[in-house]
């Protein structure tokens, strides 16, 4: 089974590609002193585009954690011209109840997800671009 974690900016900003990095981590248990550690897990950059990135990660690698943690991030630039413009990006997150993979799209209209057995969580934040130059 593999969990699908995406960010969508849609077309004001750029992505930034060295701004991009993610984590995964599973709390295990540590045989070497017998207490529990976290352990970086594989990460896969499935999709990157002009309007979102995509990662996943195999169940394989996490499932006997006790726990999972993880983050992704972007540098996401926005043109000066679009100071005053509200600005939204989206969120999703994917874990399926069994093998069958799915599907997560990410297009000028957003993230959809293809029909299939999981929980899915979508989020999205809005703000207002600022302008930072000095003497404005």
């Amino acid at each position: 089974m593999t969990d699908h974690f995406a960010l969508h900016w849609g077309d004001k900003g750029t992505k930034y590609a060295s701004g991009d990095w993610t984590v995964v981590q599973a709390l295990r248990r540590d045989p070497g002193y017998g207490g529990n550690s976290w352990y970086d897990v594989p990460v896969t950059n499935e999709q990157n585009n002009l309007a979102g990135t995509e990662w996943s990660f195999r169940w394989y690698d996490v499932f006997s954690a006790f726990k999972v943690r993880g983050t992704g991030h972007e540098e996401i630039r926005v043109p000066v011209s679009k100071a005053g413009e509200t600005y939204t990006y989206a969120g999703a997150y994917f874990h399926p109840h069994w093998t069958h993979d799915i599907q997560i799209s990410l297009g000028p209209a957003g993230i959809t997800f293809s029909e299939d057995a999981g929980d899915k969580w979508t989020w999205d934040e809005s703000f207002e671009i600022g302008d930072d130059r000095p003497n404005n």
